[in-house]
């Protein structure tokens, strides 16, 4: 990907991306936990709901489902792109603002082509 092919920076620079990173997967961990019993819970009544019923059909849970799956893979690569292009930009930014808005925008396109291609 283009993104990680920029110059990160510094040593310090790169530190502290690597403890952002670190914290952000940390957060979406400890999110996708929560997430999951929730989604379960959920398909669950859905697929309750609708099992009986003429004009449904229980498999609405398992969309449900995948549409929860796909959801967390978007915020995931979201993630993964975004803690990446974070620190690029900043070293971009610091020989021109040209540079560090082409470095922030491909970031930041990742998470809307995950979404919209998910």
């Amino acid at each position: 990907m283009w993104v990680n092919k920029q110059d990160a920076g510094t040593d310090e620079m790169k530190g502290i991306a690597n403890a952002i990173r670190e914290g952000a997967m940390a957060f979406l961990r400890a999110e996708y936990a929560k997430l999951i019993i929730f989604v379960v819970a959920v398909a669950a009544l859905l697929a309750w709901f609708n099992a009986g019923q003429a004009d449904s059909h229980a498999l609405i849970a398992l969309s449900f489902v995948v549409g929860a799956v796909c959801s967390g893979l978007a915020g995931l690569f979201g993630m993964r792109v975004a803690t990446a292009a974070n620190v690029r930009t900043a070293n971009a930014a610091r020989t021109g603002l040209s540079s560090a808005l082409k470095v922030a925008f491909s970031g930041g396109a990742v998470m809307g082509m995950s979404v919209v291609g998910l």
